[in-house]
């Protein structure tokens, strides 16, 4: 008898690639949007501001991109190897070294920009979130 079983949406995935000549591994998350919703909501400060229309007091909703990518950042890659320190020793996986390596370019270029290893990481996170949806619609379908 075999036991099958399903894997966790928010599992995260290994992914080996080339990077500047070298063999690096990343594991990422899918994207989840309820996670996504947190870390929005997370990185979401209200003030109060007067509608132009109706002159009513409102709540008004500012963004902190850059925490918000950071936050996004930190979810999304769960850890990495092939990655060495000024030191000469491996890098841990902490959320400073995360966002260390995604902001490293990773020599190519898109429509005239660099292109960075975050790009890389959200790609991945795309295809893992779009191979789910595949997967959930297909149990549906079956059941």
């Amino acid at each position: 008898m075999f036991i099958i079983k399903k894997r966790d949406k928010s599992a995260p995935a290994t992914f080996t690639i080339p990077f500047r000549g070298k063999e690096i591994t990343l594991t990422v998350r899918p994207s989840d949007p309820d996670e996504i919703q947190k870390i929005i909501k997370k990185n979401t400060k209200y003030i109060m501001g007067i509608h132009p229309k109706s002159k009513q007091a409102v709540r008004i909703g500012e963004l902190d991109n850059t925490a918000l990518g950071q936050d996004g950042m930190d979810y999304l890659l769960v850890g990495f190897t092939g990655f060495i320190g000024e030191d000469g020793k491996v890098l841990d996986v902490t959320r400073e070294n995360k966002l260390l390596i995604a902001n490293l370019e990773t020599g190519e270029e898109k429509d005239g920009e660099p292109v960075k290893m975050a790009d890389i990481i959200h790609q991945k996170s795309q295809e893992l979130a779009k191979v789910e949806a595949v997967e959930e619609k297909e149990e549906t379908k079956n059941s």
